[in-house]
Formats: structure tokens, C-alpha cells, sequence
């Protein structure tokens, strides 16, 4: 009975896990682990540099796990993508136990092995993100509405609520993808009366705004004076970075996105980038077009039933709609985002692997009762031919995976990355000049200083957000460095004569540069893209 989901999950272990120390993390989220670890203001609020005063864009729920890995196992690479990777072995047996409990271990099998080797789950689990664990949450979320519903009782359907608002502050509002799905999943299971249905609906939903909303009215009631300034927003409130820049900014058609990412109903099956149609998944579109056919045909059918055999057709028919609408809801939401990274179709993997799951097994057992009874040879034909099926399908995917684990490739994202030789030289110039200093370097935005965050662990003065926002005036930044608490700047290399709307040319940034000395790249090691400058007292303000 353990014997194919071990197997399987097994496989999903070996896809996600080969060659896993040459792949690379993502500085921005690095820098905050490693501030994360120096103390428990810095973890419990997320920051970004170890002087806590920003924080990361987002809750920190998901980087809590990679600072314990990284205490449990020292600081590095796989130390911080393992969470991720775990999380997504474990999504494939709990996707099989969904599918299990309604389609037969056939559905659940296949379901299983599409996600174990889908190229965008093995992709993403193999990175530095926070989607893999979401994706392993909603799945939880979802098996445990089913147990509810089966079941007839209320405290799975609680829990699945928390998991629910446990994954909102992994991912936000990605997180929120397979919501509808979750709670057609239960309706549609559950033989009790719609009021009790929905009394049992209002709970679990009072459960997930509370633990959805906990972390940000933590920090929301937190002095001002100890609460880090989120930097995904332009006010330094989490709600608004929660809200308006992880939220509303993500669907705003004003906002240009790249001319190979335009929004729009092709989007997921649009070649971008090398790899971009394997990793959606786009040979499956068929398959998975015959596969909610086939489901939604069998589980919407009104032939007569009786005893036990009603409640299994329930939980079928709640399994093969909730993952329909699963994947129809995530399809609709990804072709408007403004920008779509692959990693964020990893929201979907489980209900394309599911769909394809039921749906194939639903047209084997229509294929099954069609062979004669005692007819061996047919029937084995029919074995053979879904197998032959199954493998077609899967083996371009499977194939696709084992290229991206060869090639080390992830879709972490690598924002100011520097080479280790490069971070070493520019570490070991500013380490013996700035031991006395408060801040090691003024950073002209965040992921300028990810890098020697993450090398250093020392505070840095960070001076716009990730939209350019201001944070620190030019005002307070010459008082920092007639204070003594900041000698250097780390910036991009250019000229800004006048205000504009350019990062570069914030009020401070224009101070820096009218007030600094630039130290040669064959001292530092900076790329020529960046400069660094001995900042001295200065005159004027040069803006605010």
C-alpha cells in the first residue's frame, strides 16, 4: 500500500536534492537571514540588516525555517534553500492522500509523479523563495477540508483555516489562490446541512484572519520606535506593503511589465526565456484539458447510488471540481499579474498534477469496464496503454527536470549579486576602517547591500526602498557622518545633477556623491557598475 507514494516521493526527494549545493541563493532574502539570526527583534520582525531598522517586504514565517536551518547546519546555500526543498517533497505524498482518499490509487499515483517531476515544482523547490512552502501549506489546507468534510467534523476544518493563514504569511496573497477551491473542496464532501456547513465555514474563517492578520498586528502594535521600516512600502507600514505593494501593485496594468511577460490569457504557454514552455508545463495542456473532462464527467454524472457508494462519489466529485477550479482560478490570476516569475506557478502545480491524476484514471477505469470480463489479454491491454500513456506524458517533464538539476539552475533571483572574490576584497578594505562606526556602509538601496549583509552581518544604512522611496534624508545622512556612525557609501556609479525620479538621484544619494571621494576598483573590488566613496562632513544638506 506505501509502496508507490515512497517510491514517488522518493524520486521527488532525488530531483530536488541532486546536485544541490552548486546552486545559488538570493542575496536579498540571504541578508535578512543572516540579520534574522544576530537577535529576536531582528527575527521576530523580519529585518533585512542587523541593525533592525528595515525589514524585509513581506512576513518573515517562511525565513524563520531557514534561520533555523542555518543555526542547526551553519550559513550557506543549501542550508537556505533546504525548507524549501523539504517542503516540496512533502507536498507530493500529501497531494497523493488527497487524491487517494476519492480517485483510487491510480488517480493518486499519477497525481503524485506529475508534481514529483513537474519542471517548475523541481524548479522551485530547488530555490531561495518562500513558494514552495506555500504551495506544501495550500495542500495541507486542503486535504484537511476534506477529512472535514468526509468526516463531519469541525476541528480539521479549523485547522485548515490556521494553515491557511499560516500560508498568507509565507506568500501574501498568492497564498490565497486555492481558497475558493478549499472550501468547495469541504462543501462539497460534507453531508451535514448548509447551515451547519456554513457555521463550520464562519469558524474556519475566523481562524484563518486570525493567524493570517497575527504577525502584522504584532508589528503593528509594537512602539515606533522598535518597529523596523518595511521596505516594500513608501511610509514604512507593513499594512501598506502587505496590501498595496504585495497586493493591489501586482495587478496594476499601469505598471509595465517586460515585453516577453505581457499579461493575457496566452501567457502560461507563451515561450519566455530558455526553458519557460517546459517549465509551465506546456505538453500537459491537452492532457490536462482531457484530464478535467473526464473528472468533472464522471464526478458530475447522475447515475444512481447507494450506501457507501454516496459518499464516495461525494468526495470525488469535491476532489475533481475543487482542483478545476483550483487550476481555473489560478490560471485566470497569473495572466493579469503584472510581472509573473515561473516560481509563481507553483501555486498551480499541485491542481495540474491532480487534475491530470483523476482525469486520466477516470478515462482507465471507463477503458477497464469496456474490455471483456475474463478477457486477459484485453485487459492487460488496457494496463499497457496506460502506462504507455502516462509515460508519454510525463517523460518530457521528467526529462526537463533532470536538465534544470544538471544545469544548477533555480529561480531564486540573484538582485545585486556579487562574485565571492569581489564581496572578500570590498569586506576586507571597509572591515578594518569601519570597526569603530555604527553602520559598515551607506547602501543606495537595499539590494546594493544584501551582499555584504549577508558576508559581514554588520548594520547598514539603507536609503531608499526597493520602488526608490526615500528613507533616510540627505539631512539626517550628514549628521550620521558628522556623528562619526558612517565613513562609506555604496552606490550605483553615475552622475545626478538634479532632482528626478531615478533611485540614484534621492536627495541623500545626491549628498553622498557631492560629498565623497571615490576609491579605485582595484582596492575595493567593485564591479564598474558600482563605486564606493569616503563620505567627509559637508556644507550643504543637497536636498531633503
Amino acid at each position: 500500500m506505501w509502496a508507490p507514494v515512497l517510491a514517488v516521493t522518493a524520486l521527488a526527494a532525488v530531483l530536488r536534492l541532486s546536485a544541490f549545493s552548486p546552486v545559488g541563493a538570493n542575496p536579498y532574502y540571504d541578508a535578512a537571514v543572516r540579520s534574522m539570526s544576530v537577535s529576536w527583534h531582528n527575527f521576530l520582525f523580519g529585518a533585512f540588516e542587523p541593525g533592525g531598522s528595515l525589514s524585509i517586504d513581506k512576513p518573515p514565517v517562511d525565513l524563520w525555517l531557514q534561520v533555523a536551518s542555518v543555526k542547526l547546519l551553519g550559513f550557506g546555500s543549501s542550508q537556505l534553500r533546504l525548507p524549501a526543498a523539504l517542503a516540496g517533497i512533502a507536498a507530493v505524498p500529501l497531494l497523493y492522500a488527497v487524491l487517494r482518499s476519492t480517485g483510487g490509487r491510480l488517480a493518486a499515483g499519477i497525481g503524485a509523479l506529475a508534481l514529483a517531476v513537474l519542471p517548475i515544482a523541481v524548479l522551485t523547490d530547488r530555490s531561495d523563495t518562500m513558494d514552495s512552502l506555500m504551495m506544501a501549506l495550500d495542500v495541507l489546507a486542503a486535504w484537511l477540508a476534506l477529512r472535514a468534510g468526509r468526516s463531519g467534523r469541525v476541528m480539521p476544518l479549523l485547522l485548515a483555516g490556521a494553515v491557511m493563514g499560516v500560508a498568507f504569511n509565507v506568500k501574501l496573497f498568492e497564498a490565497l489562490i486555492p481558497l475558493p477551491a478549499i472550501v468547495a473542496m469541504f462543501w462539497l464532501s460534507s453531508a451535514q446541512p448548509r447551515l451547519v456547513r456554513l457555521g463550520a465555514l464562519t469558524a474556519a474563517g475566523a481562524a484563518f484572519l486570525a493567524l493570517s492578520l497575527s504577525w502584522l498586528a504584532f508589528v503593528s502594535l509594537a512602539p515606533s520606535s522598535s518597529r523596523p521600516f518595511a521596505i516594500g512600502s513608501t511610509s514604512g507600514s507593513p499594512w501598506e506593503s502587505t496590501f498595496v505593494f504585495n497586493g493591489l501593485d501586482r495587478l496594476n496594468p499601469t505598471k509595465h511589465a517586460p515585453r516577453n511577460d505581457l499579461p493575457g490569457a496566452a501567457r502560461l504557454i507563451r515561450a519566455q526565456g530558455r526553458h519557460y514552455r517546459s517549465l509551465v508545463g506546456t505538453e500537459l495542456v491537452p492532457a490536462v484539458a482531457l484530464g478535467v473532462l473526464g473528472a468533472l464527467g464522471a464526478a458530475l454524472s447522475t447515475r444512481r447510488r447507494d450506501g457507501d457508494e454516496v459518499a464516495a462519489f461525494r468526495a470525488h466529485r469535491a476532489v475533481a471540481v475543487s482542483l478545476a477550479i483550483w487550476l481555473l482560478t489560478g490560471v485566470v490570476v497569473l495572466s493579469t499579474m503584472r510581472q509573473l516569475h515561473p516560481r509563481y506557478v507553483e501555486v498551480i502545480a499541485p491542481a495540474l498534477a491532480g487534475v491530470l491524476g483523476l482525469g486520466l484514471a477516470t478515462l482507465a477505469r471507463g477503458a477497464w469496464r469496456l474490455a471483456p470480463r475474463g478477457r486477459v489479454v484485453a485487459r492487460a491491454a488496457v494496463v499497457v496503454a496506460v502506462g504507455a500513456v502516462v509515460l508519454a506524458l510525463l517523460w518530457g517533464p521528467f526529462k526537463a527536470s533532470t536538465q534544470l538539476v544538471r544545469d544548477g539552475r533555480s529561480d531564486s533571483g540573484r538582485p545585486g549579486a556579487l562574485s565571492t572574490r569581489r564581496i572578500d576584497r570590498l569586506s576586507r578594505y571597509l572591515a578594518p576602517r569601519t570597526r569603530r562606526n555604527r553602520f559598515e556602509v551607506v547602501a543606495g538601496a537595499a539590494i546594493l547591500a544584501g551582499p555584504l549583509i549577508t558576508h559581514d552581518a554588520r548594520p547598514v544604512l539603507v536609503l531608499t526602498t526597493i520602488r526608490g522611496h526615500r528613507i533616510v534624508s540627505a539631512r539626517t545622512l550628514q549628521s550620521a557622518v558628522r556623528r562619526g556612525e558612517v565613513r562609506y557609501a555604496l552606490l550605483t556609479r553615475g552622475r545626478c545633477k538634479r532632482p528626478s525620479r531615478r533611485v540614484a538621484c534621492s536627495g541623500a544619494q545626491r549628498w553622498a556623491r557631492r560629498n565623497g571621494t571615490k576609491i579605485s576598483a582595484r582596492r575595493t573590488g567593485l564591479p564598474p557598475k558600482l563605486v564606493l566613496l569616503r563620505l567627509r562632513q559637508g556644507t550643504r544638506s543637497g536636498g531633503r
